[in-house]
């Protein structure tokens, strides 16, 4: 969220900044590494993950696979994801 602001000297400017929550759910195989950002969530199957709304790169290791994707999370929403190994990298 960006937002600009012009006041005037001696002025004064009170504003309320509200980050809205996410919930996202990760469908990996048993096992895999999982680290959102910079953050490790730690290996599947994982409890939903509460996020502030944004964008975030989903790493997963698996079986001597990477695979990365990102999310969008949107406020107020339950996200289902799906890692698909398939598309994964040796």
């Amino acid at each position: 969220v960006y937002r600009t602001y012009r006041i005037r000297a001696a002025g004064e400017h009170i504003d309320t900044v509200v980050f809205g929550k996410s919930t996202i759910v990760i469908n990996a195989p048993e096992g895999a590494m999982l680290t959102l950002n910079q953050r490790v969530l730690g290996k599947a199957p994982l409890e939903p993950v509460e996020v502030y709304e944004g964008k975030y790169l989903l790493k997963v290791k698996y079986d001597g696979m990477n695979w990365t994707d990102w999310i969008n999370a949107e406020p107020g929403r339950k996200i289902e994801y799906n890692v698909n190994v398939k598309d994964a990298k040796k």
